[in-house]
């Protein structure tokens, strides 16, 4: 075996282990909403163009990359809250841009709708979730 190919492999299965503790995983109660997000992204078909954060959208081509983007939703929904879940129309998005930075959220949107002026509101994570399934 090629010493390279090796450690790949082992970093991809060090990844998925990571990813399953934080999918299925005990969790403190303050990680409950953590987990059913990341549960919702990982388990859900829908084109991820349609919901993910600008710029995070093939991260379930691999098991680093999926692992280094549930860290970054961890860190955004419970220790600094630089995450934000918007909705247009039947469409639900996660930014990771604090809420209350409006003019950065429309300038998200109206980036990801060609710089149309897009209408869009606040919603919660559990609207984000359900609109996955």
């Amino acid at each position: 075996m090629n010493k390279q190919a090796d450690i790949w492999r082992k970093k991809t299965e060090e990844a998925i282990l990571v990813i399953d503790e934080l999918l299925y995983g005990t969790k403190k109660d303050y990680d409950l909403e953590f987990q059913r997000v990341i549960v919702a992204v990982f388990e859900t078909d829908e084109n991820p163009y349609g919901f993910m954060p600008s710029g995070w959208e093939g991260v379930k081509g691999n098991a680093q990359e999926f692992e280094n983007f549930l860290h970054t939703v961890h860190h955004a929904m419970v220790d600094d809250g630089d995450i934000c879940f918007i909705k247009r129309r039947d469409s639900v998005y996660m930014m990771f841009i604090d809420r209350w930075e409006t003019d950065k959220i429309q300038a998200d949107m109206d980036k990801k709708y060609f710089n149309s002026t897009v209408e869009w509101e606040e919603t919660t994570p559990t609207e984000f979730i359900n609109s996955l399934s």
